[in-house]
């Protein structure tokens, strides 16, 4: 795949590309299809506002602990196995959260999706890695907007869902398949070898050799990261992602206790709020990128969240 000229290195990375498109959105859609239920099932298992956000909150603490570990391990083994074994593990938990009506089945589950669901990050690496730099905002526009339409379409799907009898563990095993078949799809579709942009003379950047390995792995990235260049983006998109999931996670448990409404009521509402800004942010990003600084695309994607 990889010994071809320029031309199929091209055509090879819009395949991987693709392929991306496809799994961002399915990964996306396994989540949001358990959004209508999930707080409010939380609820139900007799857990109070503050425990409810707590657990959600932990789960955010796992991410942020292992999300570092996780790209270090996909940059030293290749991103494709690191994939499948994140969107694997996330099946099999999701799965595990819908079979039981216990509040510690339900805190194990999210601590292992906690420590695994670094799926959509893996996705923006792969992008990354076969995307040459002057590219990479139109193809990140187009991956966002591929999960935005399964933004707009899971909730709604999951609040239906719910109606049936035992509706949350059916939307869990709808969820644990669409991880399963995109486990498939990186396994059948993705290739070992990605059709990088730019090959590097000690070889492939997807899989550094680092022969280093310090006694805490955590603590050495942090000194690897060059502050001074990307401080004020890790405290922008910090406190982007702060903002945006309090408002996820509060809007839900609010308008369930304020007005008692139904899931399926729920999941139009969430619909609705995300069925225009992802295109519009999608456009905006593919028309003004080339034109504009990335710190001004940057506010008006804030802007879009808020």
């Amino acid at each position: 795949m990889l010994g071809g000229g320029a031309g199929d290195r091209a055509a090879s990375a819009r395949s991987v590309q693709l392929i991306m498109y496809v799994v961002g959105f399915l990964d996306l859609a396994g989540v949001m299809i358990v959004i209508p239920m999930f707080v409010t099932h939380l609820r139900h298992l007799g857990l109070s506002p503050l425990m409810n956000g707590a657990i959600r909150s932990f789960y955010g603490v796992l991410q942020l602990v292992f999300s570092p570990l996780v790209g270090r391990w996909s940059d030293r083994y290749g991103r494709r196995p690191l994939l499948v074994i994140c969107l694997g593990v996330s099946a099999l938990s999701y799965l595990v959260l819908g079979s039981s009506a216990s509040i510690w089945v339900v805190i194990g589950s999210r601590i292992v999706t906690g420590i695994f669901k670094h799926s959509t990050t893996l996705c923006k690496s792969v992008l990354a890695d076969v995307t040459p730099p002057e590219d990479r905002p139109k193809v990140m526009g187009k991956f966002n907007g591929a999960m935005g339409i399964a933004i707009i379409l899971s909730p709604a799907i999951g609040g239906h869902l719910a109606h049936l009898d035992n509706g949350f563990a059916i939307v869990c095993s709808v969820s644990s398949v669409i991880f399963l078949g995109n486990c498939v799809v990186c396994l059948g579709l993705l290739p070992n070898e990605l059709p990088l942009h730019a090959r590097r003379p000690d070889g492939d950047p997807s899989k550094k050799d680092i022969t280093t390995t310090p006694r805490n792995e955590w603590l050495s990235l942090l000194y690897e990261v060059e502050w001074k260049v990307f401080g004020d983006i890790f405290v922008v998109d910090f406190f982007l992602t702060f903002a945006a999931y309090a408002y996820r996670a509060s809007f839900v448990l609010i308008i369930d206790q304020m007005f008692a409404v139904s899931p399926s009521t729920i999941g139009y509402i969430i619909s609705f709020q995300v069925t225009v800004i992802p295109f519009l942010y999608s456009k905006l990003v593919e028309i003004e990128c080339d034109r504009l600084e990335p710190t001004l695309i940057l506010f008006e994607g804030a802007f879009c969240i808020r």
